[in-house]
């Protein structure tokens, strides 16, 4: 007798687990220097390196999980005039513990994601990326009254694609800006299967592939005040994911948080930033980031 594995088992750990971490870090980094009010006028180049912590948890129906994810990102940039073009490198692990008694997941994952910005009008510009990513999904699990454990392993691919709008203004004693992103993330888990601990009792447990489709949707809008060396910000935010195979379930509500950029020197900057997601029934992340950018 074998069993095979819902899809919404694999999609708690895949819809909030290490998607678009590259991406993420694009728009860190533009946070501190589009919001210093950086001219692209003459051939620079920068580069960044930033690390993040999350932990996150949901009580979503049939999607349950409680996990950190860590990431470090590595990024490379040359502007000139109106064009920014770059690239993201990014590494993540997470652990998390899904529905059910002692079901442990990790996941890793590798992401590269090449980007351009075009500035459009002072003040507003447009950025359009895309990345792929290659990684590997693992669990170990026993059901409920049993003390016998089953464990597996696969590998995973992954496409990401999006647009970016940024607005900017001056009001006040600081600056607002306001953005629009919208991303489209494909996952591939290749089929695997979970062994037993005790094959003689309790059968083999195959887990078909599985594929996952989400459609992202963010909107954010940041004040900073300029301080001289210092620019702190708040930020509040709106978010909506939409998946086929989430469906009622769909994840949708606020994020808010703040962060402070320090000026080390003329051409260095260091930024720390806090955010928190939180759906408006299920779920909540929380996300602490550093990030080092250096502009030759």
């Amino acid at each position: 007798m074998r069993y095979r594995l819902l899809e919404s088992s694999l999609m708690a750990v895949a819809c909030v687990s290490l998607t678009a971490n590259a991406k993420d870090a694009i728009e860190h980094d533009h946070i501190t220097t589009d919001t210093a009010h950086r001219v692209m006028l003459n051939d620079t180049v920068s580069t960044w390196i930033s690390f993040s912590n999350s932990n996150a948890d949901s009580d979503r129906p049939a999607l349950e999980y409680d996990g950190d994810i860590e990431t470090t990102s590595f990024g490379l940039e040359w502007s000139h005039q109106r064009w920014a073009m770059g690239a993201a490198l990014s590494h993540s692990e997470a652990t998390f513990d899904g529905p059910g008694v002692n079901d442990e997941r990790n996941e890793r994952k590798t992401q590269f994601m090449p980007y351009v910005t075009w500035k459009v009008v002072s003040g507003i510009q447009l950025r359009a990326f895309a990345g792929i990513s290659e990684g590997e999904f693992s669990r170990t699990r026993h059901f409920a009254g049993t003390a016998d454990t089953f464990s597996g392993e696969t590998d995973t691919r992954g496409t990401t694609v999006g647009l970016s709008a940024f607005a900017f203004a001056p009001i006040g004693p600081g600056a607002l800006s306001a953005a629009l992103t919208v991303v489209r993330d494909r996952t591939k888990f290749d089929e695997f299967e979970e062994e037993p601990s005790d094959p003689a009792n309790f059968p083999l447990i195959e887990n078909p592939a599985f594929r996952q489709k989400i459609t992202k949707v963010n909107m954010q809008g940041r004040y900073f005040v300029n301080l001289g060396k210092l620019t702190p910000y708040v930020s509040l935010g709106w978010f909506e994911h939409t998946s086929g195979n989430l469906n009622e379930t769909d994840p949708n509500g606020w994020t808010w948080g703040g962060g402070l950029a320090y000026s080390i020197a003329p051409r260095a900057r260091l930024a720390l930033q806090y955010q928190q997601l939180e759906d408006k029934d299920y779920e909540e992340n929380r996300t602490l980031s550093g990030q080092f950018i250096f502009t030759f």
